[in-house]
């Protein structure tokens, strides 16, 4: 049951970071150096699905932050697509992106409890 917490909550992360990115440019995934607001998205759909994976797999984090990169470019369009298909608010991409955060957070604490007990 945690497993699949740590999975949800990866997923959502990677939603967020999606939504991010499509918010912000036209492109997707590409970013303007220059803006501090850009370092966020980053923050979310790469540093934070690191400790979920990291309960999930027995591997060093620095060996799952590099592995994260190539799943984050290769699934993070499908699952921000679906995501967005499915759960959007019709209140903007900035609601999506804050109910995408707070329910990824707040899976991956339900799911760390779990793994406690």
């Amino acid at each position: 049951m945690a497993d699949l917490l740590f999975i949800l909550s990866v997923l959502l992360f990677y939603s967020c970071f999606g939504i991010n990115m499509l918010k912000g440019n036209q492109e997707f995934y590409i970013s303007k150096p220059n803006e501090i607001s850009n370092i966020y998205p980053w923050f979310v759909g790469m540093i934070l699905p690191v400790f979920p994976f990291s309960y999930l797999f027995d591997i060093h984090w620095l060996a799952i932050l590099v592995l994260n990169i190539p799943i984050l470019l290769f699934i993070g369009p499908f699952v921000t697509k679906r995501y967005i298909h499915l759960f959007a608010s019709g209140k903007g991409l900035d609601k999506d992106i804050k109910t995408s955060l707070i329910f990824g957070i707040a899976i991956f604490i339900i799911a760390l409890l779990i793994n406690k007990t």
